[in-house]
């Protein structure tokens, strides 16, 4: 199989302990150790001197810092110092599998038009049975087959080449989220396609209700800056409770045990529908008054 130069890109914020055991995860890969790079870009954590310590356990790890926040700062800074024919991305908080770079590579290389394989994301959890948030996080959200039907994938998991990056361009570090949403869809409208690979596997923990909640909102802005767009379908979209026939999949569901995590099913999913509502309805009025003479 050929085997091109890999580098792999990790953002870090404020997340030494986890970081670690993504690069131990890095460390063993089944691809050869000669043959990619692992850079560290930094963003600003307030525990900086616990990054460089857990950077400096790893041979192969090139630790950078980047000063403007967010992850597309983040990966841009990494890009424009890697060496790799093929880029591969994923989190601070994510364990790649031991076979992921060779995975993602195979499914790479497996067509000469891809601009972007989007990796499976599997979820993990702190206990042996996830919370009902937890649960909620790994059937709704990172379902990465999903997002390639919208020409994207979530970075958690994504690989790209330099070939692609050249030609359209890094990610929009001007996005408050969602960077790795607008950046997908710009490959796919250069005329690359856009793949799903169900071997190339990193592990991703579930989110509690708090981090769900950060996260929806965090969305909500994203897609806003992207489209700048609300119509009354897609408002009522966002505000509508879920339909009946959702109900019975819960009611139904083995996963939840009991009526109060069926119930505490339900409505989590109704706050997080009503929080991207609302967060995308600030949006618009704050648009529309931005727009108004002075």
């Amino acid at each position: 199989m050929n085997q091109p130069f890999v580098s792999v890109v990790v953002p870090v914020y404020n997340d030494s302990d986890r970081l670690y055991k993504a690069l131990t995860a890095l460390y063993y890969q089944t691809y050869p150790y000669s043959r990619y790079e692992v850079i560290v870009v930094d963003n600003s954590s307030d525990d900086v001197d616990k990054v460089k310590a857990v950077v400096r356990q790893f041979p192969n790890v090139q630790l950078l810092h980047e000063p403007k926040r967010g992850c597309c700062a983040a990966r841009n800074r990494g890009i424009v110092a890697a060496k790799g024919e093929i880029f591969a991305f994923t989190d601070s908080d994510c364990i790649p599998a031991n076979d992921w770079i060779a995975a993602g590579v195979q499914a790479f290389l497996a067509q000469p038009n891809i601009g972007l394989v989007a990796g499976h994301i599997e979820f993990f959890f702190k206990g042996d049975r996830p919370t009902v948030p937890e649960y909620v996080d790994s059937i709704f959200y990172l379902r990465q087959k999903d997002y390639v039907r919208h020409h994207y994938g979530a970075t958690a998991n994504v690989f790209t080449s330099r070939k692609v990056l050249e030609s359209v361009g890094l990610f929009n570090d001007q996005l408050p989220a969602l960077g790795d949403k607008e950046w997908g869809q710009r490959v796919f409208k250069a005329g690359y396609e856009v793949v799903y690979s169900p071997h190339a596997v990193v592990r991703h923990p579930a989110r509690n209700r708090k981090q769900l909640i950060m996260k929806v909102r965090c969305c909500a802005i994203g897609n806003w800056a992207i489209y700048q767009k609300l119509t009354w379908k897609e408002l009522w979209g966002l505000v509508s409770p879920i339909n009946i026939s959702e109900y019975r999949k819960v009611i139904n569901d083995n996963n939840l045990k009991g009526f109060k995590e069926k119930l505490t099913f339900i409505l989590t999913i109704n706050q997080l529908k009503y929080v991207t509502a609302f967060t995308v309805i600030h949006c618009w009025f704050s648009d529309r008054l931005s727009k108004l003479p002075v």
